[in-house]
């Protein structure tokens, strides 16, 4: 009774505190849904620790060797044993066993709480948006933070609960397999770091992708489990979790990269674990050169950086599109900054020592680390023309008014404004990257992979703006579907090609002409002389002209029709 009037009591105070946590916890925490949730933890740990404890030695046969056993290498046998006591007991390894149950902890921890939390976050507001009670919700006096802040933390208190039930055995078989504590805690705040971050995420993509109907929710978590997956499945022994190109960013958004360093420190006694994880080439991790793989705390306090660098950059849209659904994600103001840091982040880990190479291999490591970059740009840029580009009314708005700016408000308009189109901000995000990444490119050694790079920036400059101006025009139809359309067209102009070219068996290497005017022109710069580079290049520009005439037309005959209409007298009826 005494527990029942303090949840009640609690749930009150949560009420005056986060009224939509108090909402979201109220309606999930049901003695029924309690129960089932505590249950399945509780099975799951039980069934995990008999599974382990059914494989322990059982046998007095010291003639064998067994994995969970401490060994001894025996000459008459001519290989390793297990030890024995006094009384002829076989001596277990605990600490091997213990670590064992701790991984599979960490892992499947990491996987439910990413993985299924995000299902239920983008599924909780596809519902909310279904039943039409987002849009009171938006009405509501709270701040979008608070709501939203309620929606984060209410919504997954079922999974909550079961990993924090699954805690008391996590930790203890992290101290039982000699992980220090203070390790165990840094693993622990990565994976809550990691859950605010992705969380975060999930309600951004739930909030601006309706259009997707249920495909959304299965869409969001697994391209989730997808980047867990893969960046998992590197760790093992026989993989490369290091590929000491930009790629090796995605390993700071999966908290499993901390796991190797914290076994490390104590192989010697675990040898076993020795074929866990590949250590070598984890140690060797590098950010600008600094070695970030030697030490798990500075892996850790990177890791913590990237997700609270990110998820800020999240909740800037989130406050910007959840009060208002037709806003863009991000102001253009802010896609400068966002730009910057994405740079920022994969030019650390372009600059990295790596395994030795073979001179022409070393030289060929600069040109695919320029590549990975304009690959993870090409991702970005979608994103961000997805986030700036506003659609039809917005613009129509803006172009009813803008006729009348001068040149310099106008074009102030179009670099910083809200409403206007997003063409220029896109192409000074793509010159911006492009300027940024030039000084790396002129360190390089060798001349030609140089110009090849060199011609390689300006097609990425070239087609990012034309995607851009394409995705604008059709947000600017009168179809209710114009976002899908917009996205099927860039996505069919960068996939379409490459699979053309898959298809006839079309090689950059014997037809690197086509593949310039393709979103992979990269692989072909360095198969081609740099005239025909420019020559492309000045093509794209030619289309981007055309295209850019054929928005401008549009937008003025968009903004006349609004003003007409204003203006269009209104006939009174007669008597």
């Amino acid at each position: 009774m005494n527990l029942k009037k303090f949840v009640e009591k609690w749930l009150d105070s949560l009420s005056d505190i986060n009224p939509q946590l108090f909402r979201e916890v109220k309606g999930r925490l049901k003695t029924r849904n309690v129960a089932i949730a505590a249950a399945i933890s509780l099975v799951s740990q039980i069934i995990l620790v008999g599974t382990y404890g059914s494989q322990l030695p059982n046998s007095l046969n010291t003639y064998y060797s067994h994995y969970y056993c401490l060994e001894t290498y025996r000459e008459i046998n001519s290989g390793y044993v297990c030890l024995t006591d006094t009384s002829g007991q076989v001596l277990i390894n605990w600490d091997l066993w213990w670590l064992d149950i701790f991984l599979w902890l960490s892992f499947a921890a990491v996987f439910a709480l990413f993985v299924a939390g995000t299902y239920m976050l983008i599924s909780d507001l596809a519902k909310e948006e279904k039943n039409g009670t987002l849009n009171f919700i938006r009405v509501s006096p709270r701040s979008t933070q608070t709501i939203l802040l309620g929606k984060l933390f209410g919504v997954p208190i079922l999974l909550y609960l079961g990993v924090l039930l699954a805690i008391p055995l996590h930790t203890w078989a992290g101290l039982s397999a000699q992980i220090p504590l203070g390790l165990i805690i840094g693993f622990d705040i990565a994976v809550i770091a990691g859950c605010i971050f992705f969380y975060s995420l999930a309600m951004l993509f739930g909030l601006t992708t309706a259009y997707l109907g249920g495909f959304q929710t299965w869409l969001g978590s697994g391209l989730v489990f997808g980047c867990l997956a893969f960046t998992s499945v590197e760790l093992e022994r026989e993989s490369t979790p290091v590929f000491y190109a930009p790629m090796d960013w995605l390993n700071l958004f999966n908290p499993a990269i901390l796991l190797p360093n914290l076994v490390a420190k104590n192989l010697a006694s675990l040898q076993p674990a020795e074929h866990y994880f590949n250590y070598g080439n984890l140690s060797s991790w590098q950010w600008f050169y600094w070695p970030l793989g030697a030490s798990a705390i500075a892996i850790f306090c990177l890791m913590v950086v990237n997700y609270c660098l990110w998820t800020y950059a999240i909740w800037q849209g989130l406050s910007r599109r959840f009060p208002n659904p037709t806003a863009t994600i991000i102001s253009k103001r802010q896609s400068y900054n966002l730009v910057a840091l994405f740079q920022l982040a994969m030019l650390g880990f372009a600059l990295q020592e790596g395994q030795p190479y073979e001179y022409s291999e070393f030289i060929r490591a600069f040109s695919e680390n320029l590549g990975y970059i304009l690959l993870l740009n090409l991702l970005l840029f979608i994103g961000l023309i997805a986030a700036l580009s506003p659609h039809r009314q917005t613009v129509q708005d803006w172009a009813r008014y803008s006729h009348s700016n001068s040149f310099k408000s106008l074009w102030q308009d179009l670099v910083w404004g809200e409403k206007s189109p997003a063409i220029v901000a896109i192409a000074l995000n793509a010159i911006f990257a492009a300027g940024l990444l030039v000084p790396w490119i002129l360190l390089w050694p060798n001349e030609t992979i140089k110009t090849a790079a060199l011609g390689n920036l300006l097609l990425f400059i070239s087609s990012i703006t034309i995607y851009a101006v394409i995705a604008q025009l059709m947000l600017l139809m009168k179809t209710q579907k114009r976002g899908i359309w917009a996205a099927s067209i860039v996505e069919t102009l960068t996939v379409l090609p490459l699979m053309v070219f898959v298809l006839f068996s079309l090689e950059p290497d014997d037809q690197p002409f086509l593949w310039l005017f393709s979103a992979f022109y990269w692989a072909a710069t360095e198969h081609i002389s740099f005239n025909y580079v420019l020559l492309a290049f000045v093509g794209q520009f030619a289309i981007l002209g055309g295209l850019t005439l054929v928005l401008k037309r549009r937008v003025n005959h968009l903004g006349q029709s609004a003003t007409q209409a204003l203006l269009k007298p209104v006939k009174l009826p007669t008597i």
